[in-house]
């Protein structure tokens, strides 16, 4: 369909059967779609947990044994699309609308003679995609035939608290640490943040604090972040002073483990729960910027 082409009626209507809006809802409707071979459009912002959400419609409607295939549509090709399709099961298909013209019809093609049960996201309304000719008006009918909404944590503060302790629980029992309790000033910050990430940003807070142990420094970011003062006085936006923030916060982090490892690089990376690779990587940015000038620890890291 090209950018000048007049969209269907049908495509003005909204397409959500549902919202998100809380933790019970949502195991509610997974369990409502589940059972159904039906595609699942989930549309909502980054970090509001779209993935976790289609792994659940998966495990609670697939038979045992059916594979659950992820594939990132910005980097998809033809032979990874068709290995998952001719696979079965669930495939789960991240930021659709970035999917390509040709794959687009091979899902057409194939998901009509096999049977596997198509979930996908996208961080925008996909009728937008249709408009501008990025997405072809039948496959987007072919993957929208339930919609669910996610909700951004900002417009959950009454379950913030809630939410961010379910958070500790689950990376104090996966850290193998003790849970931290949260103090009353950590709970403000909690609740006056914008969380701009979303459900992926608190659980890396909750992870940290987990981790290091120590409530204040998990909250530098969030600190960072919410000093207008300091922003307007600087000259920078808020989202620089964030990122900075949280480059300190992860280096500390690595270093803070290195030291309780004794220095031993692969059990760090074990506990930070990412590749030795990763780390190896990470390690080398950390001394460029060191030797640049830019963010850094002020202690040794090995």
């Amino acid at each position: 369909m090209s950018a000048a082409a007049k969209p269907s009626p049908m495509l003005e209507k909204s397409y959500t059967l549902f919202c998100l809006d809380d933790g019970q809802r949502t195991l509610q409707i997974v369990e409502q779609v589940a059972h159904s071979a039906c595609p699942v459009l989930i549309v909502g912002e980054a970090g509001t947990g779209k993935r976790n959400i289609a792994e659940k419609i998966h495990a609670a409607g697939a038979a045992e044994g059916e594979p659950f295939h992820a594939i990132d549509c910005a980097e998809a090709t033809q032979e990874s699309l068709l290995r998952a399709l001719r696979s079965g099961g669930s495939l789960y298909l991240r930021e659709v609308s970035q999917l390509k013209p040709a794959l687009q019809q091979s899902i057409l093609r194939f998901a009509g003679s096999k049977p596997i049960r198509i979930l996908a996201s996208s961080r925008r309304p996909l009728a937008d995609a249709v408009r501008v000719g990025g997405m072809a008006e039948d496959f987007f009918y072919s993957i929208a035939g339930v919609t669910l909404n996610t909700v951004p944590l900002r417009h959950r503060r009454s379950e913030t608290l809630a939410i961010a302790e379910q958070l500790l629980a689950k990376a104090a029992s996966e850290l193998g640490k003790p849970k931290p309790s949260l103090n009353e000033e950590f709970d403000t910050l909690l609740l006056n943040y914008a969380w701009p990430g979303n459900l992926a940003e608190l659980d890396s807070a909750m992870k940290a604090c987990v981790l290091i142990g120590d409530q204040e420094f998990a909250l530098s970011a969030i600190r960072a972040s919410m000093n207008k003062t300091r922003n307007s006085q600087s000259g920078v936006s808020l989202k620089q002073v964030s990122r900075v923030a949280s480059q300190r916060a992860e280096q500390e982090l690595i270093s803070q483990v290195l030291h309780a490892t004794g220095g031993n690089r692969k059990r760090a990376a074990k506990e930070l729960k990412i590749s030795y690779k990763a780390l190896l990587y990470k390690l080398k940015k950390i001394e460029w910027d060191q030797t640049n000038g830019t963010t850094g620890t002020n202690g040794e890291l090995s």
